[in-house]
């Protein structure tokens, strides 16, 4: 067998990686990270970044409808819980299932398919005698909401082995809006991490469209209004892209509802496979360096951007 070499790479400001975006915060630190891998194609032919990327994405119009069946596919990883260590960062990569929905320059700013992210953060639940045979998030800690002006855009300009362009994204949590939030961890602009069982957290990231994430000033006030964007009926529009590492178990998907506006359901889960060595998905957390007071509070004014 041919021997191809793998080069792991670890953040914003390295080539192929997010070059030049900022950090979510003057001075933050890594806390966690499970980079991209870039490999070297057999064929002698361009590199290419291992694994795929996994839909993660829903049309918020049609949460509250269980029966509804339009894509709402969850992804999510685990990663270490380090009591007391705020997170106030998120670095992820993704790529999109069709040229046409990816980011476009326009008049207006960057045009973009999505018209909001979403953040959740999960407990962690092991395997059970007579219960699934895989680790898979339980209770929710946390959920945040993101429009995408508040998001940093980044053209990897490398192809995943699916043939997709990959983006590396960021945003900070001062930045965030507060969906749903446990007082002591998932607060706003930060997320607190506590002693939790098995000392796991999992983390899900999934693009919305069908509504604008709109900010009123505070990380706790703001709306999620409907538009008139034409629901996308070919699938998905964007997928997670994976990572040649993990933490402690393989990632998981799942559906997401939301039979009120205050309550979020996700699940049931069912392990990730992925056919081109992505073990994980590719993400970074970000925290304060030593002595950083850590900004909390949500910019404001904030406009959304044009979308297609």
């Amino acid at each position: 067998m041919e021997s191809r070499k793998l080069l792991a790479l670890s953040g914003c400001g390295v080539l192929f990686a997010c070059a030049g975006a900022a950090l979510g915060n003057p001075g933050d630190q890594i806390k966690f990270t499970q980079p991209l891998g870039l490999m070297q194609p057999p064929t002698g032919g361009p590199p290419m970044w291992v694994g795929a990327n996994h839909g993660s994405d829903f049309d918020w119009r049609f949460l509250p409808n269980p029966n509804d069946p339009t894509p709402r596919w969850v992804v999510a990883d685990d990663f270490p819980s380090i009591p007391q260590v705020t997170i106030t960062g998120i670095r992820w990569y993704g790529s999109y299932f069709n040229p046409a929905f990816a980011p476009q320059p326009g008049p207006a700013g960057l045009q973009t398919t999505e018209d909001g992210w979403v953040f959740s953060f999960h407990r962690d639940v092991q395997p059970i005698p007579g219960g699934p045979n895989f680790s898979q998030p339980s209770t929710l800690v946390g959920t945040y909401v993101a429009s995408p002006d508040v998001v940093t855009y980044s053209n990897t300009g490398i192809v995943g082995w699916d043939g997709h362009e990959v983006w590396c994204y960021e945003v900070a949590f001062k930045d965030l809006c507060l969906a749903h939030g446990t007082p002591g961890e998932a607060e706003p602009g930060r997320f607190i991490q506590r002693q939790t069982p098995n000392n796991i957290y999992w983390l899900s990231i999934a693009a919305e469209n069908g509504a604008d994430i709109i900010s009123a000033g505070s990380p706790t006030n703001w709306e999620a209004i409907p538009n008139n964007d034409s629901p996308i009926t070919a699938g998905h529009f964007w997928g997670w892209h994976a990572s040649p590492e993990n933490f402690m178990d393989l990632p998981v998907m799942g559906n997401v509802f939301m039979p009120t506006s205050q309550v979020w359901e996700y699940g049931p889960w069912a392990p990730v496979t992925d056919d081109h060595m992505g073990v994980g998905m590719a993400f970074t957390l970000l925290i304060p360096s030593p002595g950083s007071a850590g900004l909390v509070l949500l910019g404001a004014g904030v406009a959304l951007r044009r979308r297609r």
